[in-house]
């Protein structure tokens, strides 16, 4: 059965020239290393996509909470393996439909001009 109260993220990170080099040199399928890593903090890793071209990984994971987001993006960034990593919330087109009915109950006035 499928944990609902993780969070779910697309995290973008763009390999350094350094990583992109070792790839090359000892090609390998990086499933293998950060599948363990988001299982330790209790998520899972859903989707893991490469860009070639943009030397860019796309990971799809669910995170019990965003400490444990952050500890990973800080373990990613600190190993010198990314120049860039980010991480963005998001929801499923169904969920998306209740925050917006959610949405039409917040009373919030623009500032006035």
């Amino acid at each position: 059965m499928e944990n609902d109260s993780l969070t779910l993220y697309i995290i973008k990170e763009t390999y350094s020239s350094r990583s992109a080099s070792a790839l090359i040199n000892n090609p390998q399928d990086r499933n293998d290393a950060i599948q363990p890593l988001v299982e330790d903090l209790g998520g899972k890793l859903c989707h893991f996509y490469i860009a070639c071209n943009e030397d860019t990984a796309y990971l799809i994971i669910k995170l019990p909470d965003e400490k444990s987001l952050a500890a990973l993006l800080i373990a990613i960034k600190a190993s010198g393996a990314v120049k860039s990593i980010t991480a963005t919330p998001v929801m499923t087109a169904s969920d998306a439909v209740d925050v917006f009915k959610q949405a039409s109950t917040v009373n919030y006035r623009p500032p006035a001009s």
